[in-house]
């Protein structure tokens, strides 16, 4: 008994500090990018987090995402995203658009030009804990600690400019509505121009 109690006070600072810092990563993730999954955001979080620490590749953390997702859609906003994600659709196939795929296939050049970085510098970190033993407590709150690092308005921007700059105008007009529904849209500059 005494043996479990030192080990639980031992242990108490960490899960403490790992809290915190996973505190402040959503904080950062629901002010900065989207507050739309309101309470199930700490599980989608969490679900990509727990990935990475058992250093899963992006796709298996992709297949766990697609999985779940509607399982982060909270209830009262199923009928907002299948009505935005519809509407999204719909205005792109009236857009004469040759490619209906235009607007995710930017995302994904954006992703990885900004984002695959960050998640290469948290990799890193994470397989050299690993390496050196390291709790996965530990890790994971290291992993929180760079991605709230990372996590700025000028990223976030730097990826809107790149799909802005990838897509026409009317495909960018389509992806306006869904990217202000699911998104803290108003911090970013929206406004389409052919250099992005």
């Amino acid at each position: 008994r005494i043996r479990t109690m030192r080990l639980f006070l031992f242990l108490l600072p960490l899960v403490c500090f790992s809290s915190a810092q996973e505190a402040a990563f959503l904080k950062k993730f629901n002010t900065l990018l989207t507050s739309f999954f309101k309470t199930n955001t700490p599980k989608l979080v969490n679900l990509v987090f727990d990935g990475l620490v058992a250093q899963k590749s992006n796709e298996e953390i992709k297949k766990d995402l697609e999985k779940n997702a509607m399982g982060f859609v909270p209830k009262d906003k199923i009928l907002t995203a299948v009505g935005a994600l519809s509407t999204y659709m719909n205005c792109m196939k009236k857009t004469g658009s040759k490619n209906p795929n235009a607007t995710t296939e930017a995302v994904v050049i954006a992703g990885n030009k900004f984002i695959a970085p960050l998640g290469k510098k948290i990799k890193d970190k994470i397989s050299a804990m690993k390496k050196n033993k390291k709790p996965d407590s530990a890790i994971k709150t290291e992993a929180y600690k760079i991605a709230t690092a990372g996590l700025t308005k000028k990223l976030i921007q730097s990826c809107i400019n790149v799909v802005k700059n990838k897509i026409t105008q009317p495909e960018w007009n389509c992806a306006l509505p869904p990217l202000k529904e699911f998104t803290q849209a108003s911090f970013y500059d929206l406004t389409w121009t052919k250099s992005g």
